[in-house]
């Protein structure tokens, strides 16, 4: 299987991160409200679509192999390139549907805001 055959997806790479950073399919679990065989599931797919275990998965601990190691920042990179793709996109949405945010306290927003925004629209 060659790397365009490989159907890795986000949640397999976020589960990988959480797992790599808290070092436990227990805790990764519950953080990503799974079951533990879910969760391992997840991993063993994605194992299996990288061809390499990622963890050393042992009774007190579990510890990223050297291929793991290696891995980890290109998954990390990915799903910080989908995070930030996904909030430009949002941003773009917002933008053509016209809208602004305003902050202003209360005093402002009942007394000199009215006036603004009249101006404005005009």
């Amino acid at each position: 299987m060659g790397p365009t055959d490989m159907r890795v997806s986000t949640r397999q790479l976020q589960a990988f991160l959480l797992v790599a950073e808290v070092r436990s399919f227990t805790r990764a679990a519950e953080a990503l409200h799974v079951t533990q065989a879910g969760l391992s599931s997840m991993i063993n797919e994605l194992e299996t679509q990288v061809g390499i275990r990622l963890f050393e998965r042992s009774n007190r601990a579990t510890a990223l192999t050297q291929a793991g190691t290696q891995f980890l920042p290109y998954a990390r990179q990915a799903v910080e390139s989908l995070n930030k793709g996904m909030l430009e996109l949002s941003a773009l949405n917002r933008r053509q549907q016209g809208g602004i945010c305003v902050g202003v306290s209360p005093l402002i927003a009942s007394t000199v805001l009215p006036a603004v925004m009249r101006e404005f629209q005009q």
